[in-house]
């Protein structure tokens, strides 16, 4: 079992520091809370099965390693939520890109806001 980490797959994992900032991006509150870690979930396996399309092209193989591909997956979803949690939460990232892209109906931009909307 090869267990070296390829620079595709290092990519991977600097696609896993990015997820949760994209999810962020395209949901908003009124969405139920198991959208996004389902969201974040999909996203991490979409990414995995690229990765490793991509890695079977670059070394020349026709094999789809799909054992590769889900350990792919999985750890790039454990660093999404590890860095969403460890980093991107407790630096205050997450809220203004929450509301950068997608809104609830009604509500005004973070630089639209008056003193009055935020009581």
């Amino acid at each position: 079992m090869d267990t070296t980490l390829t620079g595709v797959q290092a990519a991977s994992l600097f696609v896993g520091v990015l997820l949760p900032i994209l999810v962020g991006l395209v949901t908003h509150d009124n969405m139920p809370k198991a959208v996004r870690p389902v969201l974040l979930l999909l996203l991490s396996a979409v990414s995995a099965v690229l990765t490793e399309f991509i890695n079977s092209n670059n070394i020349g193989s026709d094999n789809f390693n799909w054992g590769a591909s889900c350990l792919t997956a999985l750890v790039t979803f454990v660093t999404a939520v590890a860095v969403h949690y460890g980093f991107w939460k407790p630096t205050g990232v997450t809220e203004p890109i929450r509301l950068a892209l997608v809104r609830p109906k009604g509500t005004l931009p973070l630089n639209q806001r008056t003193e009055d909307d935020a009581a």
